[in-house]
Formats: C-alpha cells, structure tokens, sequence
C-alpha cells in the first residue's frame, strides 16, 4: 500500500503546474495511525518540481514503459483510446460492484474519476480525480514518450484542486494543488 502511495505521490509531483509566478504549491499529507502515530507532510513549491522534472523525465521516464499488469502498452494504442474517452460525452464507463469491492470509473466535467471503495477488512477508499488537458498533454509528445513538462504546464493552467485521496483502516492520504505553503 505505501508503495503505491508513494508512487502516485512522485507521478502526481512530476505533473504538477508550473506556477511559479503565482505561488501554486503541491501538498502530499499522509497521516498512519496505529501504535505508532505518524504523519508525513510534503509541501512543495512548483517553480521546484519545473525545474527538478526534466532531470527526472531524462534519467527515468526515457526508460520507463507504459504497464498494465504484466503487459507493456503501446502508446499510440494508448492515445487512440485517450482519444475515443475524450471524444465521447461525460458519463460512466467502468462499474464494478461485489462484495468486497466497488470501482467506478468516468468522465465527468473535463475529469476522468477513478472510485474504488473496499467494503473489505481493508475499507479502503481511493478517489483520483485527473484533469482530460493534463492527459492529453502527457500523450502529446511523438513517438513512445510520454510529454512531462507538457503535463506539467496543462496542469498549471487547471489551478488548485484535489488529485487524490486514499482512506483506509490505518492510513489516509491527501494529494492536492493550492496557493498555500502549507498543508495545515
């Protein structure tokens, strides 16, 4: 779980807007509870992501490949559904109801949504709200890249907002852009 987390944390940093002019501020809190109470606050100026993200783009993401459980992605497979999402009207694409589990992914209001709720011992809640610009400027780039600093410049022209949220039993996770240096 944590490694998920601090995953999608990192993707979510290298995607953030670079406004520096405007004092934009990236905020990833994680608060554990247990026998040993911890919260991790992480607020970060954008104007630092913009400038620390092309070192990551060329040492990381150059190598790095598109996955779905064990198989890699083509890209332009990839842009062509991005594309037919985009294209078609708001609405619900993928429910998934049992007993343990609810997923729920659509497009709504120029976001893509993806809910998970676990009705299991884990009783986990996963929101990932992601802007349709930020990904259309991820997959802009020719060839098999993907365009971070794009991402990163479309996501700057979104504003603040919530990006994700997780909630479980023993964690609860915050992911969100505003124009506060701090996350309190």
């Amino acid at each position: 779980m944590k490694r998920w987390i601090f995953g999608i944390a990192a993707m979510l940093a290298l995607a953030v807007p670079a406004q520096a002019a405007s004092g934009a501020w990236l905020h990833v809190r994680v608060e554990e509870t247990g026998a040993k109470p911890t919260t991790v606050k992480v607020n970060l100026p954008v104007s630092i992501i913009e400038q620390a993200a092309p070192l990551v783009e060329e040492k990381c993401v150059r190598r790095a490949k598109l996955k779905a459980g064990k198989e890699d992605f083509d890209k332009a497979r990839l842009q062509s559904l991005w594309k037919a999402v985009r294209d078609t009207d708001d609405g619900e694409f993928v429910t998934v109801e049992s007993e343990d589990e609810n997923v729920r992914v659509s497009k709504s209001g120029g976001y893509l949504l993806i809910k998970v709720r676990d009705g299991g011992e884990k009783g986990e809640n996963v929101d990932v709200r992601v802007p349709m610009s930020v990904a259309d400027a991820l997959l802009s780039s020719p060839g098999d890249e993907l365009d971070i600093m794009a991402a990163i410049h479309a996501l700057a022209r979104e504003g603040a907002g919530e990006l994700v949220t997780v909630n479980d039993k023993s964690n609860v996770v915050r992911i969100w852009i505003d124009e506060k240096n701090t996350s309190d």
